[in-house]
């Protein structure tokens, strides 16, 4: 979601609550204040033909009528409600003429209606004109009231709105503080107030501070539900915006269910067809994207575009574009550049009449742009489109800033494209550099997965850059910063919880982590340059200069008290030959890049580095994964089903190119370090020559080239340069089958509660009923199973109500060489910034157990285990296996000193699970590898002809060796 660029979309705030039609009285002053004491209607003409006979009367007097500025200010809010600003802003102006000429000009009145003025210009685009007027009338409030006036509260927060529309946020922040500081419990303008936390919660989000803009946006939701008529415009930007920021941090089931909330108030209080209507649609369909349910959120994109030609914004003109940049999107997911290249020249045509308001949007179009531009091989142009981007980005951001260096990344490989290899390099060796520095100060730990994402796509096309312009070395350190960039900004996170062992170490990563998100927040002011002075970005580097000597000293602090801090948050790239040195004879390093219009797959012998690359852009290697997963997700549940062997000839024959396959002669064993869709796939269910027969005949598919016929494979989540475990224990250990509801219930249950990730582990939700998990019912019998088969002395069985977080955190781990956990796994999302494995939830969750063993959890363990086995939980979940929740569990077991893990890529049938598991464990016990100990597990069940569907990968497949 490009929130950055559409971030601030609350209705600026109106100071005066609205009125309803009085009843009919002979004296005008009268009428006037029966219309003061009653309540807005919500249907908005409604309101204007009741307010219009009113102010038609007051204007037909000869001088102005008493109150005739009240009158002016509810006429001007009338229209503003029906979408007509231009004519609020005339009503306005032509009132305060009127008092002026009469000699009226400063009173209390006047002031308010030009914060009504200041109001209408911010809503018709003019940012910088309705500063001026609304600090003139700030001063004028401040002479009446003084600091602490209820109408000089509300004047902060409207000047405050035209200073984050200018770009001006900490200014913006100081003026919001000051005006929302001991609000009172009976607000005497709820809408003033609800409107204005609400803007207040944008300007946080934009300055990284997630925490502090969910408390704002709610706060703003409980005044506009609790005290404005249902359906009211300010309950709907609150749903709004509190959605927008739980978009942000992965939290998307909650966040949907506000933005439908708020569409269905629109729609029943606006109709259907509004400006509000349009934009909520889009930012729902964001969400939906986001989720990867891509029709749904076309649909919705094309709706919301078609209503937002129709009502367009002044405030805002840059929705449609925005509408655009997203249908563009979906025209390249679908293989279609020459599509996505029209919708994003329309888009740049929308904003054409938009100015400087426009710019940010623009610049996010012009780099899709060039990205369309790149895949359709016109490098001349795309290098033209991506320049005019940064000519903006180069000036009102900072250099690790999201949209920055997906635009400084792609002009970089455009330039490589057009044999300019010398300038693409100057252009990402610094751009290395700077990302490097943000991903060790955990500078995107909290920034939401856009960044992420576009550190990986930076990082991905400089190792393309460089290998292209003949720095290997170079390039296998950009490769691996592509594949570990959400690793490492989760390493930072589990360095700093596994610190917390000791008073003093805790309270030093405390402070470690305030300091780090004061650096956020300062990044992303930074970021937001627009409209400062000078004089506030010396100073806005000042803060930064002072916030990261603050850290060094801190982590310094903290090295010395946690020598192992340093080692757990920051792994560093290897060079090519001390991973060639350090492999085993048979063994071959494998780095697949995914690209822009081509995949480029780096691999690492004991004689070092080859590479090749094949001509398969992003949209169809992520279309052919997802034609194999769709394929999976079928034969899972029917194994009679057949398998999309085609698509996965694609991925074989691009990953291993025939010089790649000359280069791997003699290899027995790939060890896979990626990122991408690519990774989301056991790659042993690769195929490397074409295919014969039908995809549903179990013959052909048993006599198919698959991958792991040639190649037992393993994944590692990380290049760590520490030794492998030496002692293990001896004994078993099987944890599972928690207790997740009523003993016999059988039905979906609740969890107790879900801890957040986000803070610390005080931090656990108010609510009972966060997350429904379906029970386990065959977690017991497997993990019995699994026990007798491998017949281990010392063997012990955490079963049901015994499942528990806390027995688990008290036992000595170290007597057992074999865990296995027989549980759910979870990912990231459902409100969790880091992945977890539930346990039996206790009657009252407390910091120490609320029945989420997280991966922070898991990396505090002592173990000394060779296998740590994850069969039942799908606990690779589809994800990348170089990214996300898959790596964060696999790091988090091997930094509490695990050597392996087999993990399952989607859901396991009992006898599938029993079989490939306890066979893995006990090949490997004769002395296989691990990944040789799986590999011959699956083709002794793949050529078994009684394990039904067992020809299916779906079948045998499942499971993935994570090495350390």
């Amino acid at each position: 979601m490009r929130s950055w660029a559409i971030a601030v979309i609350a209705a600026a705030c109106l100071t005066v609550p609205a009125f309803a039609l009085p009843p009919a009285a002979s004296d005008l002053r009268a009428r006037i204040d029966e219309m003061a004491s009653r309540d807005q209607p919500t249907d908005p003409k409604a309101f204007v033909a009741m307010i219009q006979p009113l102010w038609d009367e007051v204007n037909r007097t000869q001088a102005p009528a008493p109150d005739f500025a009240k009158v002016a200010r509810h006429y001007a809010l009338a229209q503003n409600e029906n979408g007509n600003i231009p004519e609020a802003q005339a009503a306005i102006d032509a009132a305060i003429a009127r008092l002026e000429a009469a000699g009226l000009g400063g009173d209390r009145q006047t002031a308010l209606l030009l914060l009504s003025k200041g109001i209408y210009q911010a809503q018709r685009g003019d940012a910088a004109g309705s500063l001026v007027t609304k600090k003139l009338a700030l001063e004028r409030f401040l002479a009446f009231e003084g600091e602490d006036g209820a109408t000089v509260r509300a004047v902060r927060s409207s000047v405050a709105f035209s200073l984050m529309q200018l770009g001006r946020l900490r200014q913006a922040m100081e003026y919001y503080a000051l005006a929302l500081r001991n609000l009172p419990a009976e607000d005497p303008n709820p809408y003033s107030t609800s409107t204005h936390l609400g803007n207040y919660a944008v300007g946080l989000r934009l300055m990284g501070d997630y925490d502090g803009s969910i408390t704002a946006a709610n706060k703003a939701l409980d005044i506009a539900r609790n005290q404005l008529p249902r359906g009211h415009r300010a309950a709907t930007y609150a749903l709004s915006n509190l959605a927008t920021t739980l978009t942000e941090i992965g939290r998307y089931d909650e966040a949907e269910a506000l933005y439908r909330e708020a569409i269905d108030l629109t729609v029943e209080t606006r109709g259907r067809d509004s400006y509000e209507g349009g934009t909520f649609t889009l930012y729902l369909a964001t969400c939906l994207q986001l989720q990867g349910r891509d029709e749904e959120a076309e649909v919705l994109t094309r709706a919301a575009l078609n209503i937002l030609v129709a009502h367009p914004s002044e405030a805002n003109p840059d929705t449609e574009a925005l509408a655009r940049l997203a249908l563009a999107e979906f025209a390249t997911g679908r293989g279609d550049p020459a599509a996505a290249e029209a919708e994003l020249r329309r888009a740049l045509g929308s904003l054409e009449p938009t100015g400087s308001l426009g710019d940010t949007t623009r610049a996010a179009v012009r780099t899709d742009l060039a990205g369309a531009l790149l895949v359709q091989r016109h490098f001349d142009e795309a290098l033209t489109t991506v320049d005019l981007a940064l000519d903006y980005l180069r000036r009102e951001t900072a250099p690790a800033a999201a949209e920055r260096v997906k635009a400084e990344s792609l002009r970089a490989l455009i330039l490589a494209r057009l044999g300019r290899l010398d300038e693409a390099l100057e252009t990402c060796t610094p751009l290395t550099e700077t990302l490097t520095t943000a991903l060790e100060k955990g500078q995107a730990s909290r920034s939401g997965h856009g960044l992420i994402d576009a550190y990986r796509i930076a990082f991905s096309r400089c190792a393309d850059v460089a290998i292209s312009a003949g720095h290997p070395d170079l390039a296998f350190s950009a490769a691996q910063r592509a594949a570990q960039s959400e690793i490492t900004t989760m390493s930072q996170s589990l360095a700093v919880r596994a610190a917390s062992t000791t008073p003093e170490a805790a309270e030093l990563a405390r402070r470690f982590q305030d300091t780090q998100s004061l650096r956020l927040r300062l990044d992303r002011e930074r970021n937001f340059a627009r409209g400062k002075s000078d004089d506030d970005i010396r100073s806005l580097d000042r803060q930064i200069a002072a916030t990261e000597s603050e850290l060094a000293d801190i982590r310094g602090k903290l090295n010395s008290v946690f020598p192992a801090f340093d080692s757990l948050s920051r792994p560093q790239p290897r060079t090519i030959a001390d991973v060639a040195a350090g492999l085993a004879p048979g063994h071959a390093l494998v780095l697949p890049l995914p690209g822009d219009d081509r995949l480029l797959t780096l691999v690492v012998t004991r004689d070092g580095l080859t590479w090749d690359s094949a001509p398969y852009a992003a949209h169809a290697l992520r279309h052919d994964v997802a034609a194999v997963r769709t394929s999976i997700d079928s034969a899972v549940a029917d194994s009679s089903r057949g398998f999309d062997r085609t698509a996965a000839w694609h991925l074989g024959r691009a990953l291993l190119t025939p010089k790649i396959r000359m280069a791997l002669k003699g290899t027995r064993e790939l060890e896979f370090l990626g990122s991408g869709s690519l990774m989301s796939l056991p790659l042993g269910l690769l195929i490397t020559a074409q295919p014969a027969g039908h995809d549903d005949d179990p013959r052909a598919l048993r006599n198919t080239a698959w991958l792991i016929r040639d190649y037992a494979v393993s994944v590692k989540p990380a290049l760590l340069a520490t030794a492998s475990q030496t002692a293990y224990g001896s004994g078993f250990l099987g944890i599972g089958a928690p207790a997740l509801g009523p003993p016999g219930t059988g039905n979906d249950i609740r969890a107790a509660s879900l801890y957040r990730g986000g803070g610390d582990k005080d931090a656990l939700a108010d609510t009972e009923a966060l997350l429904r998990l379906p029970g386990l019912p065959n977690a017991k019998s497997e993990l019995e199973r699994m026990s007798r088969a491998l017949n281990l002395p010392g063997t012990t069985l955490m079963l049901g109500e015994e499942a528990t977080e806390t027995r688990v955190k008290t036992a000595d781990l170290t007597n057992y060489g074999v865990v296995a956990f027989a549980t759910h796994g979870l990912t990231e999302g459902l409100g969790m910034h880091e992945p977890a494995l539930v346990l039996t939830p206790p009657a009252q969750p407390s910091a120490g157990d609320d029945g989420l063993l997280t991966a922070s959890d898991i990396a505090g363990l002592r173990l000394k285990a060779r296998w740590v086995i994850l069969s039942a939980c799908n606990s690779g979940s589809g994800r990348e296996a170089g990214a996300g929740g898959y790596s964060g569990l696999a790091r988090a077991f091997m930094q509490a000193g695990t050597d392996s893990l087999l993990v399952s890529m989607w859901p396991v049938r009992d006898d599938i699970a029993d079989r490939l598991s306890v066979d893995t464990v006990r090949r490997h016990a004769r002395g296989d590898s691990q990944a040789e100990a799986l590999r011959k597990a699956v083709l002794d069940l793949m050529k078994d002809t009684k394990v039904v569907g067992g020809a299916n990968p779906a079948i045998w497949a499942p499971f993935s060796v994570v090495v350390r």
